[in-house]
């Protein structure tokens, strides 16, 4: 019988540097498209190209300080309540669907 798992990587945190290597690539892209249609001359693309850099890193930093600040943001549960905090696991996955024997 095969044992068909669905998971869920148990880290859904932004990645900042890949998002940062993509919002680079696509304002590279974006100003290559620019120029290559005439709408930016060779000027333009002198103070465009620093200036994707800075908005990618700007963009990166805020993400990372959103990230860490709702990571350390106390846990808006009922105080008063017994019930046990979120569960804790070992494993790296998470299954959220099994296929029943048959």
């Amino acid at each position: 019988m095969s044992d068909n798992r669905q998971t869920v990587p148990n880290d859904t945190r932004v990645k900042v540097g890949h998002l940062v290597t993509g919002l680079v690539f696509l304002g590279l892209a974006g100003s290559w498209a620019l120029h290559q249609a005439g709408v930016i001359g060779d000027v333009g693309v002198g103070w465009l190209m620093p200036a994707i850099l800075v908005a990618a890193g700007v963009i990166g930093l805020l993400v990372m300080f959103v990230g860490s600040a709702r990571r350390n943001r106390p846990s808006a549960q009922d105080p008063t309540s017994d019930a046990p905090e979120n569960h804790q696991t070992t494993d790296d996955t998470l299954v959220i669907h099994e296929e029943e024997n048959r």
